[in-house]
C-alpha cells in the first residue's frame, strides 16, 4: 500500500468529484460515515444520472450501519438504497435471476431470504450415513458444516472447504469431503441459502450471464461500499465485475480493523482492490476519542500506515488499568456510575456472571435440535425461542420471519404469525426459565395444529434439562440495547466509557499493548475494542509483573488494584 499518493482530506465534510472511483482511508472516529452520507447528497444534488428509477446503492456490514445511515439520508431514501451486501446480492440478482443458471440446484419456488443454517436431525443422519461417518455427534458435526466457506481457487474455481485455522476435525475424524456438497443438497432442496450461498450463486450469475451485470449497472450507475476492509474475496469480486464499467465505485475502509477473517475477509483485499483511474483519500483525525485514547490507538499502529489527530480535550480521561478479578475490577467501575458504560470482551464467555440473567448459562450446549427424533418439533422450538429474541431487541420483522419458519408446515397466514407472536411475546417473563419440556407442553402444544406433548423417553430427559434461558442465550440474536458484548458485536459504535476484559495475561493477551502488531487479527480486535471510547477507557487484567506494570506507565495509563 502506497499512502504517498492519496489526498489528505481536511476533515469529514470535504467533498470529492461524484463521478470517479475512490478509495478511502478513513480510522475510527474519523467521520466516514459523516463523510459517505455528504458524498451521497452531494451526488443527488449534482448528478444527471439518477432518472428512470436509478438509484445509489449504499452497502455497509451490519443491519445497525444500515440503520444509522438511513436515519441520516431519511429526506433522501427515495434515490438510494441502502443494504447489507448479501441483502443486496439477494434482492437484486440471486432472487430474480437464479433460475438463468443451468442446472441450477435450488428450489427457487420455495427461496423466502437467507439466513444461519439448521439441519433437523434426519437430514444429519442421512448425510453422516451416506458418508459412511455415522459415529461423529450431530452437534459437533453441524458446528463443522456451518463452518463451510466457497473459497476462490487458482484456477478460477470454487470450491467448499475451510479456512484456517479450521481444518474440518470433528471428534477426531475430519469430516468427509462428501458431507460437503450433501450439507448444500439438503437445505437447498428446501429453498434455504447461506449468506455465503447468496454471494456464490451472486458472482455466478453474473460472470455466466453478463446482461445481469448490465441490469445491475443500469440501475444503481453509483456503487458505494463501507467497512470495505470486511469484505471477503467474492464480495470483492463481484464488485470487481460491476465496475468494470459504467458504475463508479467507491470504497471506504480502515485495515486496522479488519477483524472477520473468519467469515473469509481479507486485509489484502481492502489494500489491493484498486480500478482504473481510482483514486485515493485519507481521513486521518479523531472526532470521537480523547487525545490519551488516541496515543494509545497511534501506538498501537504506529508501524502499519497513519497516525490519527484529535483536538478533542477531556478532563480525566486518562486510560485505567484494572489489576484484579474481574468482577471485582466491575464493582470498582460499578460505583463511578459512569454514563453510557458498555463491557466488552473477546469472546462472550468472558463476559459470564457479570451480566444476569441471559449469560449466567451461556456455556450450557442446548443440543436438542440435533437430538430430538422428532425434527419438526426441535426446528419449532428453536425458530420460536428465536422469534422471541429477535422481538425483545425490537426486530419485529426478523421476529416474524423466525415465526413463520418455526411453522412452515402449517402454513399459517401472517396475521396468525403476528397473533402467535404476540401471544408469546406477552409472556415471555413468564417462560424465560421454564424448562424446554414445560415450554413446550404449556405454550406451543395445543396453538396452531401442535399436537403431541413431550411426555417420555431419552428426549423428554434433554428437554427437562434445559431451560428455556440456556436455549435463548445460545441464539446469536445482537442486542443493541445491551451494555455486555463481545467486541465484534460493538463493531461500528462508539460509547461514553468502555470497560473492556482481558482474561488472562499468562498467555502474551497483553502484546497488543506492550507489542503490537496489527498484522495480527487479536490486536486488531483489541483496537477496535478501545476505539470505541469516547471518554472513559478501563483494561481489566487479573494481574501484573512489575515489567508490565512499567511499559504501561510508560503509555500514561493509570494502574489501579481492584
Amino acid at each position: 500500500m502506497d499512502l504517498s499518493k492519496a489526498v489528505k482530506l481536511e476533515d469529514s465534510k470535504e467533498l470529492i468529484p461524484i463521478e470517479e472511483h475512490f478509495k478511502l482511508y478513513a480510522g475510527p472516529g474519523a467521520g466516514k460515515t459523516t463523510f459517505l452520507t455528504n458524498h451521497i447528497k452531494n451526488v443527488l444534488g449534482a448528478s444527471d444520472k439518477l432518472k428512470h428509477k436509478r438509484k445509489i446503492a449504499c452497502i455497509t456490514y451490519t443491519n445497525a450501519a444500515v440503520d444509522n445511515l438511513r436515519t441520516r439520508l431519511d429526506t433522501s431514501l427515495e434515490s438510494v438504497e441502502i443494504t447489507t451486501i448479501h441483502s443486496f446480492c439477494y434482492k437484486h440478482i440471486v432472487k430474480p435471476f437464479l433460475w438463468l443458471l443451468d442446472h441450477c440446484p435450488v428450489a427457487i419456488e420455495k427461496m423466502e431470504g437467507h439466513d444461519e443454517i439448521k439441519l433437523r436431525r434426519s437430514q444429519i443422519d442421512k448425510i453422516k450415513k451416506e458418508a459412511k461417518q455415522s459415529y461423529l455427534s450431530n452437534s459437533s458435526l453441524m458446528d463443522a458444516l456451518n463452518k463451510l466457506q466457497w473459497l476462490f481457487k487458482s484456477n478460477g474455481k470454487f470450491e467448499l472447504g475451510y479456512k484456517r485455522p479450521f481444518d474440518g476435525m470433528v471428534d477426531g475424524s475430519y469430516v468427509a469431503k462428501i458431507m460437503y456438497m450433501k450439507f448444500k443438497e439438503a437445505h437447498w432442496s428446501e429453498g434455504r441459502l447461506s449468506h455465503d450461498d447468496v454471494l456464490y450463486f451472486a458472482y455466478r450469475i453474473i460472470l455466466e450471464h453478463p446482461q445481469v451485470r448490465e441490469i445491475i449497472r443500469g440501475k444503481f450507475p453509483y456503487i458505494f461500499i463501507d467497512e470495505f476492509q470486511d469484505t471477503s474475496p467474492l464480495q470483492v469480486k463481484i464488485v470487481k465485475i460491476i465496475s468494470d464499467k459504467e458504475t463508479v465505485i467507491g470504497v471506504i475502509g480502515d485495515i486496522c480493523q479488519s477483524i472477520y477473517s473468519f467469515q473469509g475477509a481479507s486485509v489484502g483485499d481492502f489494500e489491493e482492490f484498486e480500478v482504473k483511474n481510482m483514486k485515493l483519500y485519507i481521513l486521518q483525525e479523531n472526532h470521537r476519542s480523547s487525545k490519551e485514547i488516541v496515543n494509545i490507538l497511534n501506538h498501537m499502529r504506529k508501524d502499519k500506515d497513519f497516525q490519527q489527530e484529535t483536538k478533542i480535550k477531556l478532563n480525566n480521561s486518562r486510560p485505567t488499568i484494572l489489576i484484579g478479578d474481574k468482577s471485582s475490577s466491575y464493582e470498582h467501575i460499578k460505583k463511578k456510575s459512569l454514563i453510557d458504560l458498555m463491557i466488552l470482551a473477546y469472546r462472550n464467555k468472558t463476559l459470564d456472571n457479570l451480566q444476569k440473567p441471559d449469560s449466567i448459562n451461556q456455556d450450557k450446549e442446548v443440543n436438542y435440535l440435533t437430538d430430538d427424533s422428532d425434527s419438526n418439533r426441535a426446528w419449532r422450538i428453536y425458530h420460536v425461542i428465536k422469534a422471541l429474541e429477535y422481538a425483545k431487541t425490537q426486530k419485529i420483522k426478523e421476529a416474524l420471519k423466525a415465526m413463520k419458519m418455526a411453522y412452515r408446515k402449517e402454513d399459517l397466514s401472517e396475521t396468525e404469525v403476528f397473533r402467535n407472536l404476540k401471544r408469546l411475546i406477552n409472556i415471555r417473563d413468564k417462560i424465560y426459565n421454564l424448562t424446554l419440556t414445560d415450554f413446550y407442553n404449556d405454550h406451543l402444544f395445543g396453538h396452531y395444529n401442535v399436537k403431541a406433548k413431550i411426555s417420555r423417553g431419552v428426549i423428554k430427559q434433554i428437554y427437562d434439562s434445559a431451560l428455556y434461558s440456556d436455549a435463548a442465550v445460545n441464539i446469536n440474536v445482537v442486542d443493541e440495547h445491551n451494555n455486555f458484548r463481545s467486541i465484534h458485536n460493538a463493531k461500528g459504535e462508539e460509547f461514553e466509557n468502555v470497560f473492556l476484559i482481558i482474561p488472562s495475561v499468562e498467555k502474551n493477551e497483553l502484546s497488543f499493548l506492550l507489542e503490537p502488531d496489527m498484522d495480527k487479527e487479536t490486536h486488531r480486535v483489541y483496537y477496535v475494542a478501545l476505539s470505541r471510547a469516547i471518554k472513559g477507557l478501563f483494561i481489566s487484567v487479573p494481574s501484573l509483573t512489575l515489567d508490565q506494570k512499567s511499559q504501561l506507565e510508560d503509555l500514561e495509563f493509570s494502574i489501579i488494584e481492584t
